[in-house]
């Protein structure tokens, strides 16, 4: 008798997301600058697009096969996550939060961004086989992020941003998306 272990052939989740993305200054909304907040998910990769008219288009991509990131932005091109300053989880609320029709955890997280701490708060549904933080979250490895809001406190300005799914998509994705 053979048995298949179909727990280690991952089948993970292929398409995009449309997020609406909204920053705010001193929890006033600044309600004049819009974003196009789009991310596309293959085999584990997850490439996301952030543009605005103002500041252009800024791209990063993760490579689940190398476990890397990146981005044109940065300093450093590609950055191995191995290499990165860990993420530090604050809380974990597995009661289930329905929002928008998700199913959600509510996963809170520290992350200190070239100086800056950030506090991330997102609710994210796990039944979506999408890499979460790049893998970094044993306890919570893959899912949506349905909703996400992130506090920063840089140079006395308390600057949050809020960022909602307004739709998800199963549909096939090029693997030229996440060329680097």
């Amino acid at each position: 008798m053979i048995t298949i272990n179909l727990c280690n052939a991952q089948k993970w989740f292929e398409g995009e997301a449309k997020y609406k993305f909204q920053i705010s200054v001193k929890d006033v909304p600044v309600d004049k600058i819009e974003f196009e907040y789009n991310e596309y998910y293959k085999d584990g990769n997850v490439r996301t697009r952030i543009y605005n008219e103002y500041t252009g288009e800024y791209i990063i991509i993760f490579d689940n096969k190398k476990q890397t990131i990146y981005s044109e932005q940065s300093k450093e091109k590609s950055v191995k996550i191995s290499n990165m300053k860990p993420i530090k989880v604050i809380e974990i609320d597995r009661n289930i939060t329905e929002l928008n029709g998700y199913k959600c955890i509510k996963v809170v997280t520290i992350k200190d961004d070239e100086g800056t701490e950030k506090t991330y708060t997102e609710w994210v549904d796990e039944s979506y086989s999408i890499t979460y933080k790049e893998g970094q979250i044993k306890e919570v490895p893959k899912g949506l992020v349905v909703k996400s809001t992130i506090s920063a406190n840089k140079s006395k300005l308390d600057i949050s941003y809020t960022r909602e799914l307004k739709s998800i998509s199963k549909k096939e994705i090029s693997d030229s998306e996440f060329k680097q």
